[in-house]
């Protein structure tokens, strides 16, 4: 199937034309979506559900390679590090297909490669998985050090000592130690001991 896309010559107005196919889908889906003004950020949408924010970097490709689809995932400068973003949204224009692919998988790559007619390929697990930007609220984070020592959940409603932290991960200070050693585990509705 000929996409209407692949008629679009220059590569960056065809990928302005997948932002809009992004921006569509997530809206038909219930997402909501807030686009950063200007292009210094390394990420094209935060996308919000039932309060929680995460950032969308979206590709396209129709480059056809050994069977299925090469897909650039670098910026301008190159392969992407560190934390640009949560998520990578890769349309493939031929299939009309989207890939949802948590950024640990695509970060520090040139380019990735997308097989949507094999069903052991290494991305298809992401495939039209949407859900992933549902992805339930965190509203507290434990952590433990090797030592034993633990540290006291901070929620999100106590606020964040650095604001280039993303939206949706706690903070978190030293705690007390529980009575048997271990780590505490935080419900939502109360403090409960970590299950052997």
């Amino acid at each position: 199937m000929r996409s209407r896309g692949m008629r679009i010559k220059h590569a960056k107005v065809r990928g302005e034309w997948a932002e809009l196919k992004f921006m569509l889908r997530a809206m038909e889906l219930g997402l909501h979506l807030s686009k950063p003004w200007g292009e210094v950020v390394q990420y094209d949408f935060i996308v919000e559900n039932d309060g929680r924010f995460v950032r969308v970097q979206v590709k396209s490709t129709m480059f056809k390679d050994r069977g299925g689809y090469s897909c650039t995932v670098r910026g301008s400068a190159g392969p992407y590090e560190g934390d640009p973003f949560e998520y990578l949204a890769a349309y493939v224009l031929q299939e009309d297909v989207w890939y949802i692919i948590p950024a640990e998988l695509v970060v520090g790559q040139g380019s990735i490669a997308l097989y949507p007619k094999l069903k052991r390929a290494k991305y298809e697990a992401y495939r039209e998985a949407w859900h992933l930007l549902r992805g339930e609220r965190v509203d507290r984070i434990m952590a433990c050090v090797e030592d034993g020592a633990e540290f006291e959940a901070v929620g999100l409603e106590q606020g964040f000592a650095d604001s280039s932290l993303p939206l949706d991960r706690g903070l978190t200070r030293p705690g007390r130690r529980t009575a048997e050693g271990g780590c505490p585990y935080i419900t939502e509705d109360e403090d409960a001991e970590t299950p052997e």
